[in-house]
C-alpha cells in the first residue's frame, strides 16, 4: 500500500469515527431499529473493526476488504426497510472491512521512514473533512449515510501492495509498553465524547455547544499536525504530557461552571487527544495495528461505561474516571519506555 492509501484509509476511517452521532441518528430513524438498538450498531462496526485490525480473521486488504466498504455503506443507506438482524450483520461487514484496510495501511506506515507525518497529515486531513460534513451535512438535506457512502467511492481504487495479512513480522520497533495499558484511556475518552451534548443541555444553548464541539475538530487537527513537527527525543515526553492534559481536561469539561469554561476544556482535549494519538500509533511500532485496535474496543465501550458510572455517581464520578484513567496510564508505564 502507498502513502497516498494509506492516508486515504486513515482519513476516511477518522471521518467514520468523528460523524458517528449523526449516521447513527440516521440509523435510529429506521422502523426496524430506535436510538439504543442504533448505537449497539455503531459499537458493532467498532468491535469487528478492531477485531480485523488486529490480525483476527481472514480478510485480506486487497482483494475483499476494499470492495466490502462503499456497498456495505449503499446497503445502510437505502435498507431503511430491511430487518435488524440483517443491518446488523452489515455493520458487523463493514467493520471487519474498515479494519483490514487499516490494518494494511498501519503496516505499510510501520515500514516507511516518514510515518510520524503520514499518520499526523491523515488524522487531520479526516478531521477537516469531517467538519465539511457536519457543515454540509444541513445544507444539502441527504442523509449522513449518503455522504459516507459517496466518500467511501475512492477506496475502490486504491493501489495495494503485497503487505496482506500475513505478511512477515515488522522490521523495526520502539521499546514502549503493551497498548493494552491504555485501553482504560481509551474507554474514558468514549464516554467523554458521548455526553457531552447530555451535559452541555444544563448551559441552555444548544447552539453554542455545537459550536464548540465542531471547534474541537479544528483544534484536534491542530494537534495531530503539531504531532508530526516534534523532534524524535520529545515524542515520550510529549505523549505523556498530551495523555495527561486530555485526562485532565476531560474531568474539567464535567465540572465546568459555565459554558466558556466547558467550551474551552472541549477544545483543549481535542487538541491533546490528536496530540497524543499520532503518537501513540508511532511508538507502537510492530504493534501499530493492535494499537489501534485497543483505541477502537476502548470507544466501543465508552458509552456503557460512561452510562453505568453517571448513574452510579453522576457527572462528578464520570470527571473522576476521566482523570484516573490518563494518570493510571501515566504511572502504570514501564521504565524502559521513559528511557527512549
Amino acid at each position: 500500500m502507498n502513502r497516498f492509501a494509506s492516508m486515504s484509509v486513515l482519513s476516511f476511517g477518522a471521518v467514520v469515527i468523528n460523524t458517528v452521532p449523526v449516521w447513527i441518528g440516521a440509523l435510529g430513524d429506521y422502523p426496524a431499529l430506535g436510538d439504543g438498538l442504533a448505537g449497539a450498531f455503531a459499537s458493532l462496526v467498532l468491535l469487528s473493526a478492531s477485531i480485523t485490525c488486529a490480525g483476527v480473521g481472514a480478510l485480506k486488504p486487497s482483494s475483499a476488504a476494499r470492495y466490502m466498504v462503499a456497498p456495505a455503506l449503499a446497503l445502510l443507506t437505502f435498507g431503511q426497510m430491511l430487518p435488524a438482524v440483517v443491518l446488523a450483520a452489515i455493520c458487523v461487514g463493514l467493520g471487519a472491512a474498515l479494519g483490514a484496510l487499516t490494518r494494511a495501511a498501519l503496516r505499510a506506515i510501520a515500514l516507511s521512514d516518514n510515518g510520524l507525518q503520514t499518520i499526523s497529515f491523515a488524522i487531520s486531513l479526516g478531521l477537516a473533512a469531517s467538519l465539511v460534513f457536519y457543515l454540509l451535512l444541513p445544507a444539502l438535506g441527504v442523509s449522513p449515510l449518503l455522504l459516507l457512502l459517496i466518500l467511501s467511492l475512492p477506496l475502490l481504487l486504491l493501489r495495494f501492495a503485497s503487505i496482506e495479512a500475513d505478511a512477515p513480522d515488522y522490521r523495526r520497533s520502539y521499546p514502549v509498553g503493551p497498548p493494552i495499558r491504555f485501553i482504560g484511556f481509551f474507554v474514558m475518552m468514549g464516554a467523554y465524547w458521548t455526553f457531552l451534548d447530555l451535559f452541555g443541555v444544563r448551559f441552555n444553548d444548544e447552539n453554542a455547544v455545537n459550536l464548540w464541539l465542531l471547534a474541537s475538530l479544528v483544534s484536534g487537527a491542530c494537534g495531530s499536525f503539531l504531532a508530526a513537527r516534534l523532534k524524535k527525543s520529545w515524542h515520550a515526553k510529549a505523549q505523556a504530557l498530551a495523555l495527561v492534559v486530555a485526562a485532565a481536561t476531560g474531568a474539567a469539561s464535567y465540572v465546568a461552571p459555565d459554558l466558556l469554561i466547558f467550551g474551552m476544556t472541549i477544545l483543549a482535549n481535542g487538541f491533546a487527544l490528536f496530540l497524543f494519538f499520532p503518537l501513540y500509533l508511532l511508538r507502537a511500532g510492530e504493534q501499530m495495528p493492535q494499537a489501534m485496535a485497543g483505541y477502537l474496543v476502548g470507544f466501543s465501550a465508552g458509552g456503557l461505561a460512561g452510562a453505568l458510572l453517571v448513574e452510579i455517581g453522576g457527572y462528578q464520578t464520570l470527571a473522576a474516571a476521566i482523570l484516573a484513567s490518563g494518570l493510571l496510564s501515566v504511572i502504570r508505564r514501564p521504565n524502559r519506555s521513559l528511557r527512549q
